[in-house]
């Protein structure tokens, strides 16, 4: 009950909140916060990256692990855009994600009160390294949300945590509202966190090796779609299948490539031997783009409104809701669930 009201009077914070936010004022992307210590961080891991990677490895590293934009070159990117992978190589929640799992992996050594309280502190110096940008701060939200839960030994309700998220950041900023980046990370979260379990329990005729990620990747993309449609009027042809080859390479890039960053403070020599799995996996990376990266790949999508936006997302949820449903009859039926 406590939940609902505490949901109740973030809302009421929000609509409080509207009328003092200008309108006028072009969507910031990122919070206006930076350190000048932080700076000179990233930009001696921008100058050591681009001395240990060629282009546009060094420029796919930076953006996956730090958030960098402008180290991959142009014409590059927009080949990642027509190959529907663009989302992959600039920093977002699951960067933060994955980092957060990475050190909550070493609960059975610290215990896993100190380890929450370590993972809390990394997640916050990490919002610093890559400058307060929407995905992240939605991610470590959630992640804040889902710590605290642990540590009064109570799990946290997905939907619950996704909605409190979006409230409190709308309250810092409402103008987010419109952004795309915001739009994107909540849409994605939504398809990862709501819509691929039912996914996941209508796909039993898939291998077990391929049902997570395809289905994950299904939604995601399923919810996305529409949304980059209606911006920038392209569709990726190419996109389920280019995501399903190069996402299982994206976790071992980050983690092992946020070590060789770490590793480039103290030996160029040591970083060099630890980022030559990332290079090898860029390299796969790289030459899976340039398979897909054909006239085909990408559709050009003629604009449409937004009153057809809101009913192609009214579709997909009662498509989700059909699922669900079907999902709980046939669980029903044979009476012992899915696995």
């Amino acid at each position: 009950m406590m939940r609902y009201i505490f949901i109740l009077i973030l809302g009421a914070v929000l609509i409080l909140r509207i009328p003092s936010a200008d309108f006028s004022k072009e969507v910031d992307n990122e919070l206006p916060i930076s350190i000048p210590q932080i700076e000179q961080l990233r930009q001696i891991f921008i100058s050591n990256t681009k001395h240990l990677l060629t282009s546009p490895h060094a420029g796919l590293l930076l953006g996956m692990v730090i958030g960098v934009k402008d180290e991959i070159p142009y014409g590059y990117n927009q080949s990642l855009k027509n190959v529907g992978i663009v989302h992959v190589v600039v920093v977002s929640g699951q960067n933060l994600t994955l980092l957060a799992g990475f050190i909550l992996g070493i609960a059975p050594y610290l215990g896993r009160r100190k380890t929450i309280w370590v993972s809390l502190s990394t997640v916050c110096f990490y919002i610093f390294l890559t400058g307060f940008q929407i995905p992240v701060i939605r991610a470590a939200i959630m992640f804040f949300m889902a710590s605290i839960a642990k540590l009064y030994g109570r799990e946290g309700d997905g939907i619950q945590v996704l909605v409190v998220t979006a409230l409190v950041m709308l309250i810092i900023n409402p103008l987010w509202l419109g952004s795309i980046s915001f739009q994107l990370s909540f849409l994605a979260t939504i398809g990862v966190v709501i819509v691929a379990p039912e996914l996941i329990k209508s796909a039993q005729f898939l291998p077990e090796v391929l049902k997570q990620d395809f289905c994950v990747t299904i939604a995601a993309q399923m919810l996305t779609a529409p949304i980059i449609a209606f911006y920038f009027n392209q569709f990726s042809v190419a996109g389920l299948l280019v995501n399903i080859l190069l996402l299982w390479t994206i976790p071992l890039i980050m983690i092992l490539g946020a070590l060789g960053l770490i590793a480039s403070l103290i030996s160029l020599k040591l970083a060099s031997i630890i980022l030559i799995v990332p290079d090898i996996l860029l390299h796969y990376f790289t030459t899976v783009v340039a398979i897909f990266n054909k006239p085909w790949a990408s559709t050009y999508i003629n604009t449409f409104s937004i009153f057809q936006l809101v009913g192609i997302y009214v579709l997909l949820a009662s498509i989700y809701v059909w699922m669900k449903l079907k999902n709980a009859d046939n669980q029903d039926e044979s009476g012992t669930g899915y696995s």
